[in-house]
């Protein structure tokens, strides 16, 4: 299970870089993401082992990263953002800061429901529910 979810996560990390890239010989992608250092670290390890793209990344917290890129708008360097629940890709989307992107990949691999009708943000996970055993 955890090798098909790695390669899962290495696909659409992929077709989120591709999107990003403004041409497919960028040496280098620039992430802003909430995802703790010991979790994504291996993702973006292996993208570039795979791509030979280097991954530079920025770990935050949500709220400070969204705040970061509004002050640093079209100045930004940042490809992508990768947040850790919708609310902030609503904030964020609210506030102007994405783009649409075109992406076969993505489209291919990210269920209608999980992505926005503009296009500007793809989730790639939700969050299990709690649900109570008996009564």
């Amino acid at each position: 299970m955890r090798f098909t979810l790695r390669l899962v996560s290495v696909s659409l990390l992929a077709g989120w870089l591709a999107a990003c890239s403004e041409s497919p010989k960028d040496p280098e992608v620039v992430v802003y993401t909430s995802r703790k250092d010991h979790l994504i670290r291996p993702v973006f390890d292996l993208y570039t082992r795979e791509t030979g793209v280097k991954v530079r990344y920025t770990t935050d917290d949500d709220g400070a990263l969204i705040t970061r890129l509004a002050a640093e708008g079209s100045n930004s360097p940042a490809d992508l953002l990768i947040t850790v629940d919708a609310g902030n890709l609503w904030q964020a989307t609210k506030q102007g800061l994405f783009q649409a992107v075109e992406s076969d990949v993505l489209t291919a691999n990210v269920p209608a429901n999980l992505r926005d009708g503009e296009n500007r943000w793809f989730g790639q996970t939700v969050r299990a529910r709690n649900h109570s055993i008996g009564t």
